[in-house]
């Protein structure tokens, strides 16, 4: 995920990788997408940081958690749309 932001935020604001004023909006973006990730329902953000943060399979978190791999899709699909709604005001 980090990657990804990164790339989108340097190419929309063109600023040097390496300037204090990309690592200032880096790290304040960095910000604001923690907290969203923190505000996600308790169910959600388990689901979304086991598979975004850990590289847990779908069938992984499903086994950890005693649920169906339909409902780690639903619930990562959840959290993806909420983030979004989140982040684009």
């Amino acid at each position: 995920i980090e990657a990804k932001y990164q790339n989108s935020i340097s190419s929309s604001i063109y600023i040097s990788k390496e300037s204090p004023e990309f690592s200032s909006q880096y790290d304040e973006f960095e910000n604001i997408l923690m907290n969203a990730i923190e505000n996600l329902p308790e169910k959600q953000r388990e689901i979304f940081k086991l598979s975004r943060f850990d590289k847990v399979s779908y069938k992984g978190i499903a086994e950890i958690l005693e649920i169906s791999t339909r409902q780690v899709h639903y619930q990562i699909r959840k959290a993806l749309e909420t983030l979004k709604d989140n982040l684009n005001p």
